[in-house]
């Protein structure tokens, strides 16, 4: 966050789009990418019917992840 301030410093934003998922939640475990993976698997494997993922085109390694 710090390296975002230093390079905008400055500068005028009209608008900033960050991600937030643990945004005031510092005392929970984040997950990593290998664990998310894992449970989106498990939740998918215990289901016996379609089940629809909406997940951000930027993150190429959950678009590409084989169930």
């Amino acid at each position: 966050m710090q390296a975002i301030i230093k390079a905008l410093s400055g500068k005028p934003v009209d608008v900033m789009l960050l991600e937030g998922a643990m945004f005031g939640r510092s005392k929970e475990k984040i997950a990593t990418e290998k664990e998310l993976e894992d449970n989106l698997v498990q939740v998918i494997d215990s289901r016996n019917d379609i089940c629809l993922v909406c997940s951000s085109g930027q993150n190429i390694d959950r678009l590409v992840t084989k169930v």
